[in-house]
């Protein structure tokens, strides 16, 4: 008996695993369980059974945080939408195949280091010829792997920066808004309360600090400018 082999004792009744695989209507596919009744009435809801995958027990962590793994054993990597890979990171770090290649199940209810020591990377064909990249947050050097997921990440974290960046890009556009009327150009001197102050907004830099009037390409730079240099706003 090798390593990676599956003890499958004679004689031993076996214990039919009850959840498969399913296609939803929006192409994802997912874990359900599927008992004639839960099948039909998935079938109902729009569902597609993709009984060509067998089923796979859910009676454990591990497969709860792998419940893919059955279906890339079996060949199926195929089925997945490309976004359904992109939105769930995969395309970054893809998911194992163990190298017993076998289902987890009641002879082998775990994979030992000799299956994941010959593990492999799925090959998604949806990936081919694709260049993906993923999405980095503007204030900190998390990635996440689409747009949306990077807003969010942006909106809970990073509340307090993008305050200032609007509070920074209000001030940039008041102080446009002055040059226009004052009829000057980026460049040209402001005089106010007996300080001469130098107006650094320019089309390449168009977002200017309202405490020193320098220049950025981005909200984003000029947010972590007043953050770091002017601390929130107080010199």
């Amino acid at each position: 008996m090798t390593a990676n082999s599956v003890y499958d004792p004679p004689n031993v009744p076996r214990v039919q695993p009850s959840y498969g695989y399913y296609r939803q209507p929006d192409g994802w596919i997912t874990v359900s369980p599927a008992a004639s009744l839960d099948e039909l009435r998935y079938r109902r809801k729009g569902w597609e059974p993709l009984t060509q995958y067998g089923r796979i027990e859910m009676n454990q962590p591990y497969l709860a945080d792998h419940p893919l793994e059955g279906l890339f054993i079996r060949g199926g990597a195929h089925e997945l939408s490309l976004k359904q890979i992109i939105e769930t990171g995969m395309y970054l770090n893809l998911p194992l195949i163990p190298g017993c290649r076998t289902v987890l199940n009641q002879f082998h209810p775990r994979h030992t280091k000799a299956c994941m020591d010959a593990a492999i990377p799925v090959h998604f064909p949806q990936l081919d010829g694709q260049v993906l990249e993923p999405w980095p947050c503007r204030f900190c050097d998390e990635t996440r792997p689409f747009e949306k997921a990077r807003d969010q990440h942006e909106q809970v974290v990073h509340k307090d920066e993008r305050l200032q960046i609007r509070g920074s890009e209000l001030m940039a556009a008041s102080l446009a808004k002055g040059l226009k009327e004052a009829n000057l150009a980026p460049g040209d001197r402001l005089v106010e309360s007996q300080n001469v102050v130098v107006a650094s907004a320019s089309p390449a830099a168009p977002y200017v600090c309202g405490f020193c009037t320098k220049g950025f390409k981005s909200p984003v730079a000029l947010g972590k400018h007043v953050k770091y240099e002017h601390k929130g706003g107080g010199v």
